[in-house]
């Protein structure tokens, strides 16, 4: 008599179309859940660089991407900006008298201090900002500028507060005659009573 064998499971393929049927199922609320969309990284991804090239980096004023070494970047924030951007803002700043000159980025209040520009600012740059400061401490009722529309020096008047014996000076940049007293060009046909006395149009245009 034969040994009896029993059979041996065999594994059933799944036919084409249940296949497509699995495929095609809907998925469920808990397995749409579970699937979450890869974050986009690319925009803090750096630039691909050719062979040879210097990495690159976005300025926050003008937003345009430049090579790293011709961009500045705070010492105190770390935010970046090309060096023409930060040096048209340094000197409109100084041109304004603004003494105190903080990160261009709208959201930053971090001063920027001589030492962080001192590489990619002229010498003229550092003293125009020496003579803000120092022009910013001068009491108001003590400055005094040269009345010549083309000097308009800022000049320092020590003797506020006393009475002004001589009227008549020379500005040091100029070199031509004011009335220190009545801060015009220097009348001198007559005395500083006649000319205050003189009113509107009469006045003599220097």
């Amino acid at each position: 008599m034969e040994p009896s064998h029993s059979p041996l499971p065999v594994k059933k393929e799944p036919s084409e179309l249940e296949s497509v049927k699995r495929k095609s199922r809907p998925e469920s609320n808990d397995e749409r859940k579970k699937k979450k969309p890869a974050p986009n990284l690319d925009y803090m991804k750096p630039e691909k660089m050719n062979s040879g090239e210097s990495s690159r980096s976005l300025c926050g004023i003008c937003f345009n991407s430049k090579p790293d070494p011709d961009m500045f970047k705070s010492n105190s924030c770390n935010h970046s900006f090309c060096v023409d951007c930060i040096s048209k803002y340094m000197d409109s700043e100084i041109n304004n008298n603004m003494v105190k000159v903080i990160c261009p980025n709208p959201n930053c209040y971090m001063k920027l201090k001589p030492e962080h520009l001192e590489n990619i600012m002229p010498r003229e740059f550092f003293d125009r900002w020496e003579f803000a400061k120092y022009t910013s401490k001068i009491p108001l009722e003590q400055k005094t500028y040269c009345p010549y529309e083309n000097c308009s020096i800022l000049l320092v008047n020590d003797n506020y507060g006393g009475e002004v014996v001589v009227t008549s000076c020379e500005c040091p940049y100029c070199h031509r005659l004011f009335c220190a007293k009545c801060r015009v060009p220097w009348h001198a046909e007559m005395n500083c009573q006649e000319f205050q006395n003189l009113k509107g149009p009469k006045q003599e245009q220097f």
